[in-house]
């Protein structure tokens, strides 16, 4: 084999996230999107942890018309059914590498696998270097590259026109996208929310502020026919180096500075920062799984890395006290909040890192329950966690990789897998949910 040579083959198994496998002159090659049973066309890369990779250069054709030009969805050609049923392989494969047989596996997910995204995050930039500027999601495998999304069939026709009419708005006024090797332009993001019982719509537009802001597109949205309402137009103006979404201030240039959604009948406010399920029907099957698996018992329940406090208030009827912990200052106002607006008086949130759990606990609680970012858990957090002796711990995940990082570490400290079960919360892309019960060694837990 050959770096740069276009070779053919048929992939043998996945691994996750959504990486194909085949055997090449002997040697196994790892190829991004592609996926058991297809025959595909592939340019040798480099090697990754000691594995040829590959380019996929098959073209596939699925209901959008950027598809394998967009760097979000992966499996867009395959049925549902199949997309999930290569996501239960790929995670049964990873446990299975760390040590944990997973005799069954059960997915979940909601019917709807399109206009599911209640937030997108669009790019302002060019496809080509000096080309026009465009609005989008960066295409896959070329940097920094914007694609003209113009038809993201993840999201409501709603954020599409809105996407449209702001771009439309930033060619008129001549505005110039980010750069930033140069560290100069203007616009950086659009980052546009929807709520799906609700219909509410937050508008936020990230600028550095290398120029003045002409507020005149806040009267073109609010003229838009839409399905749904405009309740929050923004402005955050972002001066850091990198190209992430940053807050050093927020000027609200239209209604409130929050929108309203509803889970599994509870309310909640939703602010610019805060974090909340991108999926709304396909959260609501996830805490539905959780609460199932939790069941009826009353208890005390810590909530770590709490968010929005959505999983301890939608857990607050079999809880007899809640104690959340969040880092992010914004998030646990807007659970104090979200408590308030339920009128669920016994919980009660605090913004520290989890890390320091240990400080805010006088007794140990009868049920813990984390859902930790990407990364997964600190450390520390699990060494406080291991010296609660807990019975049960369940663990709510968004990414299996770490998630059995931690799991080996919570299994020499005495616990093992009880049940382990997916919610598929984002078809045609890679990601996959994990709800994980650990139950310490010994314990026998009656529902």
């Amino acid at each position: 084999m050959k770096k740069g040579e276009v070779y053919r083959c048929i992939i043998e198994k996945n691994i996750f996230p959504a990486t194909g496998i085949c055997t090449l002159e002997g040697q196994e090659v790892s190829i991004q999107g592609a996926y058991q049973g297809e025959e595909i066309d592939f340019r040798l890369g480099r090697k990754k942890k000691g594995l040829p990779t590959g380019r996929l250069l098959t073209e596939r054709r699925g209901p959008c018309n950027q598809y394998g030009h967009c760097g979000g969805c992966v499996s867009q050609h395959l049925p549902l059914e199949r997309q999930r049923e290569i996501k239960k392989m790929e995670v049964i494969d990873l446990f299975k590498r760390r040590g944990f047989m997973l005799n069954e596996l059960s997915i979940y997910g909601a019917e709807e696998a399109f206009k599911y995204r209640n937030k997108v995050e669009l790019n302002f930039g060019n496809t080509y270097k000096d080309g026009p500027l465009q609005l989008g999601f960066y295409e896959r495998h070329m940097g920094r590259n914007v694609l003209a999304t113009t038809e993201c069939l993840l999201i409501h026709e709603d954020l599409r026109k809105i996407r449209e009419t702001m771009l439309d708005f930033a060619k008129t006024k001549s505005y110039d996208f980010y750069h930033v090797m140069r560290r100069e332009g203007f616009l950086r993001h659009l980052i546009l929310r929807r709520g799906f019982h609700t219909g509410e719509i937050m508008v936020n537009l990230v600028t550095t502020t290398q120029q003045e802001l002409d507020p005149s597109f806040v009267e073109h949205l609010l003229n838009l026919e839409l399905e749904g309402e405009i309740v929050s137009i923004l402005h955050t103006e972002n001066d850091s180096l990198s190209n992430f979404v940053y807050c050093d201030k927020i000027n609200l240039l239209y209604g409130r500075d929050y929108l309203r959604e509803y889970l599994l009948g509870k309310e909640f406010k939703i602010s610019p920062f805060s974090f909340f399920q991108t999926n709304t029907q396909g959260a609501e099957v996830l805490f539905s799984r959780l609460r199932t698996l939790v069941g009826e018992r009353k208890r005390t329940l810590c909530d770590l890395y709490c968010g929005t406090g959505t999983i301890g208030l939608l857990l607050s009827d079999v809880a007899e006290s809640i104690l959340g912990i969040e880092l992010v200052e914004e998030a646990v106002e807007a659970a104090r909040e979200n408590a308030r607006l339920n009128d669920i008086h016994n919980a009660t949130y605090i913004c520290d890192d989890v890390k320091n759990l240990a400080e805010h606990l006088e007794e140990k609680p009868d049920l813990l329950v984390v859902d930790p970012p990407r990364s997964g858990l600190h450390p520390q957090a699990i060494k406080d966690i291991l010296d609660l002796d807990l019975e049960e711990i369940f663990y709510v995940s968004c990414n299996p990789k770490t998630l059995v990082n931690d799991l080996t570490v919570f299994r020499d400290g005495g616990y093992e897998l009880k049940h382990v079960e997916l919610i598929d919360l984002y078809p045609h892309t890679p990601h996959v949910e994990t709800i994980v019960l650990l139950l310490k060694q010994g314990a026998n837990i009656s529902k």
